[in-house]
């Protein structure tokens, strides 16, 4: 699906604070309100936004210990060991990929007997074999949003935001910062 400027810029709003009101989102993007809405339902219905939830530091909650584990596991028993997984809630994230031990699991414990335990007596008995377990001990990027205009190199033309609405955006801090010296001064 081809996202316009509009729709990606919306959907990086809603990325920064899902609680943002329409009006909010009005503004900034200089549209009007039902337009904002109507596109957001759009959004929705095709699956685009998937929902809104909260994000949760799992260590304050009372789970510091974060492990991955790679498994392997017969494909035609994905579905069923899915299914299992999905029933085990220190599981925050399952997938499948390619290469040896292609299920990797992220998981979440309360303490490192803990996580011995969910090992041994759920993760054991899901239909995995080959377990391998590695401790987390730095999370060097956590959980943020993809990439947009790259996803979407044509973009629709669309009017552009006020000045006004522009300076109402939370300031982005650059991604390279530019320092003097020789090699930069060039």
């Amino acid at each position: 699906m081809k996202l316009d400027h509009t729709n990606i810029r919306l959907i990086e709003l809603l990325q920064q604070d899902a609680r943002m009101t329409f009006s909010n989102l009005a503004r900034i993007l200089n549209r009007a309100e039902s337009t904002v809405r109507e596109r957001i339902m759009m959004l929705e219905q095709r699956g685009v936004i998937r929902g809104y939830r909260a994000n949760v530091d799992q260590a304050k909650l009372g789970f510091p210990i974060r492990a991955m584990v790679q498994a392997e596991c017969d494909l035609s028993a994905i579905p069923a060991v899915t299914q299992r997984l999905k029933s085990i809630p220190n599981i925050i994230r399952a997938s499948v990929m390619t290469g040896a031990n292609p299920v990797s699991i992220e998981i979440v414990a309360e303490d490192l007997a803990k996580l011995e335990q969910l090992i041994e007596k759920q993760l054991a008995t899901v239909g995995l074999k080959s377990i391998s377990v590695r401790l987390v001990l730095q999370t060097l990027v956590d959980d943020r949003p993809g990439p947009l205009e790259t996803a979407n190199p044509v973009l629709a033309p669309t009017r552009e935001a006020t000045p006004a609405a522009s300076a109402s955006l939370p300031a982005q801090p650059p991604l390279i910062r530019r320092t003097t010296g020789p090699l930069l001064d060039r």
